[in-house]
C-alpha cells in the first residue's frame, strides 16, 4: 500500500440531467420543469432528456440525507 497518496470523491446530484431509463422510471428532479434539450446516454442507446419535474421543499431534506449518507459510506468504506 502507498502511503500519503491522495483520493478525490465527488458527491453529486445530476439533478434534470438525467432519464428516467436511469431513475428506476421516475422522471429527472430540477429546481423547476425547464427542459434540457439535448441527449444522454442509456442502456438502450441515446435518448433525449425527459422535462424533469420540479423538486419540491418537503424532498429537500432527503436529498441532504442522501449525501450525508454518501459521506458516510466513503469513510465506512476506509476511501
Amino acid at each position: 500500500m502507498t502511503q500519503g497518496g491522495k483520493i478525490f470523491l465527488q458527491l453529486w446530484h445530476v439533478g434534470r440531467v438525467s432519464h428516467n431509463d436511469l431513475l428506476d422510471g421516475a422522471l429527472p428532479v430540477g429546481p423547476s420543469a425547464l427542459p434540457v434539450n439535448e441527449e444522454i446516454h442509456t442502456p438502450d442507446g441515446k435518448k433525449k432528456i425527459p422535462v424533469p419535474r420540479a423538486l419540491e421543499e418537503k424532498e429537500l431534506q432527503a436529498i441532504v440525507l442522501q449525501f450525508r449518507n454518501g459521506a458516510n459510506e466513503r469513510k465506512i468504506g476506509w476511501f
